[in-house]
């Protein structure tokens, strides 16, 4: 069998003319196969043979539209005699391309000759009129049978490797063609194959040799229409195509297409369409050559089916290929508009802005927007800050007025009057987008809540809550929602229901959002803040991991500043001064980039505060010291807070900026800074009947916290008392030496102590932001250290051993 399309090929040939020989039989034997599966040689071969096994045994060579003459004076000539066991043979070539009238006067011949016919075809045409005539149709040859096998290319392939050899099988799948164009090559050419190791290399060298591009091309482009051809070539734009990308009638044409041209070279995959990687490749490199309108006008056709179908990246990519940048970048402001963006993943947000490169980012806006919003979750603010600079002036758009909003809020900004009732004007209009009011109602409720406004809020919050309701994917945006929800139930002192909310977000966050850096950053945040207002001190370990995902995530200035006032309260509480320097140093690194407004007034307060407890490190956190601000009662309700905190341990506190304070929060309904405010109120002035309505809050909501936050102006008795009654002892007291938590990590403890509380696995691993398996890990190790064998009993042990784990 000839592997290859020249006459002079014949070195590289593999003799298989028994394949003819062991079907003949009763009907004409068919040998069906595209381009380059050698069924012309086949013929030849197996004439040949006959030649010389029956050197008396006449046989004739048809070509198709040939004279029917020839066939009649060789019939008319059959000597009886010769009619053996072997009979004549007719050999019919290029069968597809006869004429109807000549196919039908050479089977009526044939019908009843004494001979053994053999019909070379193309396609399944053939097929169809034999079986439709009075003669039964004999065996057939497909394929399958046509192809090589390793071993034939093994042993053609006297210069390469069998491992080249092997890569050569499994590119081509045996196709005889594309096999003898690869043997025929030079012997550089093989030693480069040898070299590489990508099989691509292989397949793309194969696709662009000429000959197979014109025998590929010679082979199809006699029998397709360009309807045939536009939907052969939409095969070529994706490894493997869906069927589900195609309706009921493309879906029958294609089928038809691929098994009538191209039997053998694609390979039969449930659901998909996969043409052989070389014939892609190569009717790819076709299209682009000779079909070029065609093609174009494919690519564009399948990206508007891929983006309707909700792969953007798809979409975008196929007209990004054909040279459609324009209209790539507006498919960014269909199918929802620009605002859908910002709720999808980070991950998939880089794969489309890979797609695009400088030059689309400059010149269209839609792919600006982009980009404004991967840098944005990027935690990039500064790169996406200079991208909206750019376009907010000059575009009118809603979506760019409100991406400058929701970075001025992640810079720590103070939205001007007219941003903010540009903001409610968005928020109240009923013919927006929902997604649109939601957004804008979610950036109306952080603003109030860094101002400390709650009920503002709480309001805003109602709101975007509805919005999302009109909305059929909204989990993302509502997850937020319900993270803000509960800081707000925090600062309101309602533990029960932030809680609540906190475990619900938990869940939703490892069921959708596990991956998502930022919005796992925010739960930990409130999370670990609320546990600070219950009483409990953060290691400097945790809060150190906490610390190191912010400054790699988005985070609104209140989220920062809360994250980082906690860690440097946990530094303090551990005498970490070094590692608050650490932390105060990336903070500082970190506002070259992210340009908050506040940054360097919450690291001035922190170090003020490190000085109050470490002065001999003066040198170490003087250069984060500013002056203090000239008007407190302008800065975030954070900033105002560690302000009154600063004062009343330097003595500097002032009766009236505290009470001014407390009546803001009061009428902004701010629980927390209002009761702070009351403590440092009723302990200065020593209001013993307000202390004593303070006391019984505290003992009916638990709110240890505050009372840490002015522990200094507490005797060791109240402290102490008050920390024994609520079970806080431990922020006094370290383990007593030798008992058993001395085996134990850091991180051992914290689960542990989970345990304790009745939390499952899957609670403990939310809680400590790590995997299931990892707490079994941990479990195992506790379980070892302690000698036991259950969680029931390593917390009786801790219990017995460790004071204050109760």
């Amino acid at each position: 069998m000839a592997i290859g399309a020249d006459s002079h090929s014949r070195d590289l040939e593999i003799c298989r003319s028994g394949l003819i020989e062991s079907r003949l039989g009763m009907g004409p034997l068919l040998i069906l196969a595209p381009v380059g599966f050698g069924k012309t040689t086949l013929m030849r071969q197996h004439r040949e043979w006959r030649e010389f096994e029956f050197p008396s045994l006449p046989s004739l060579w048809l070509n198709a539209n040939e004279g029917i003459d020839s066939l009649t004076a060789f019939l008319a000539a059959l000597a009886p005699s010769q009619l053996t066991a072997a009979r004549p043979c007719v050999y019919l070539d290029n069968w597809q391309s006869a004429q109807s009238d000549w196919r039908r006067q050479v089977l009526t011949l044939l019908e009843s000759a004494p001979v053994q016919t053999v019909i070379a075809s193309r396609d399944s045409v053939a097929e169809e009129q034999l079986t439709s005539g009075s003669s039964p149709l004999g065996e057939m040859i497909g394929p399958a049978q046509l192809r090589l096998n390793f071993s034939d290319i093994e042993t053609l392939w006297t210069r390469g490797t069998p491992e080249l050899a092997s890569r050569l099988f499994r590119e081509t799948l045996g196709w005889p063609l594309a096999v003898g164009l690869s043997l025929r090559q030079s012997a550089d050419w093989v030693s480069s194959l040898l070299v590489d190791t990508k099989s691509t290399e292989l397949t793309g060298k194969l696709a662009d040799d000429i000959r197979l591009q014109s025998r590929l091309w010679s082979g199809l482009s006699e029998h397709l229409t360009s309807r045939d051809w536009q939907r052969l070539l939409m095969l070529t734009l994706f490894p493997a195509s869906e069927r589900s990308w195609f309706d009921s009638f493309e879906l029958l044409a294609l089928d038809e297409l691929m098994h009538r041209y191209l039997p053998g070279l694609f390979l039969e995959l449930e659901g998909q369409f996969s043409l052989l990687p070389l014939v892609r490749m190569t009717l790819s490199r076709l299209g682009f050559r000779y079909l070029e309108s065609q093609y174009r006008q494919v690519h564009l056709q399948l990206a508007q089916r891929r983006a309707e179908a909700g792969d953007i990246a798809a979409g975008i990519s196929l007209m990004l290929s054909c040279g459609e940048r324009s209209s790539a970048a507006r498919l960014l402001s269909q199918h929802g508009g620009l605002l859908e963006w910002i709720r999808h993943g980070l991950g998939n947000l880089e794969q489309i802005l890979a797609l695009f490169d400088d030059r689309d980012i400059k010149a269209f806006p839609e792919v600006a927007w982009l980009y404004v919003i991967v840098n944005f979750k990027r935690g990039r603010v500064d790169q996406a800050r200079r991208m909206v600079n750019r376009y907010w002036r000059d575009q009118d758009a809603f979506e760019w007025n409100l991406a400058d909003a929701l970075i001025r809020l992640y810079e720590g900004r103070i939205l001007e009057r007219q941003e903010l009732d540009s903001l409610r004007c968005a928020s109240l209009d009923q013919g927006s987008e929902p997604y649109a009011t939601a957004l804008a109602n979610n950036i109306l409720a952080l603003v109030a809540l860094q101002q400390g406004e709650l009920q503002t809020a709480s309001k805003c919050l109602d709101s975007a809550r509805l919005a999302y309701n009109r909305e059929l994917e909204a989990e993302y945006g509502e997850t937020y929602l319900d993270i803000h929800q509960a800081h707000l139930a925090l600062l309101n002192m309602q533990g029960e229901l932030a809680s609540a909310l906190l475990t619900r977000v938990a869940g939703q966050v490892q069921t959708y959002f596990s991956q998502d850096l930022s919005i796992r950053v925010a739960l930990q945040g409130v999370k670990r803040e609320l546990a600070f207002c219950q009483g409990l001190m953060p290691t400097i370990n945790a809060i150190g991991q906490l610390v190191h995902k912010l400054n790699r995530s988005e985070a609104w200035f209140d989220l920062y500043a809360s994250i980082y006032t906690l860690a440097a309260r946990s530094a303090m509480h551990h005498d970490g001064p070094q590692e608050l320097l650490v932390w105060l140093a990336k903070a500082s690194q970190d506002s070259q980039k992210r340009r908050l407004a506040y940054l360097e007034t919450l690291l001035s307060y922190l170090a003020r505060l490190a000085l109050l407890r470490w002065p001999e490190r003066e040198s170490s956190f003087q250069p984060y010291i500013k002056p203090v601000a000239e008007d407190p009662l302008s800065m975030p309700w954070r900033l105002q807070q560690l302000h009154l905190e600063w004062c009343d341990l330097t003595g500097q506190a002032s009766d009236s900026l505290c009470q001014t304070i407390a009546d803001r929060a009061q009428a902004g309904a701010h629980l927390y800074l209002y009761t702070y405010c009351q403590w440092l109120t009723a302990l200065r002035s020593h209001d013993r009947t307000l202390l004593a309505r303070l006391w019984q809050q505290l003992d009916e909501q638990g709110w240890v916290g505050v009372v840490w936050l002015v522990k200094h102006r507490l005797s060791a008795e109240e402290l102490s008392d008050c920390l024994n009654r609520h079970n806080r002892t431990r922020l006094l007291q370290q383990p007593a030496a030798g008992a058993d938590t001395s085996l134990l990590s850091g991180r051992e403890v914290s689960v542990i102590e989970l345990v304790r509380r009745g939390h499952r696995n899957k609670q403990i691993a939310l809680e400590l932001d790590i995997s299931e398996q990892t707490v079994k890990f941990h479990l195992k190790n506790i379980f070892r250290k302690l000698g036991v064998k259950g969680r029931r009993q390593a917390v009786a042990v801790l219990s017995a051993g460790v004071p204050n784990f109760q």
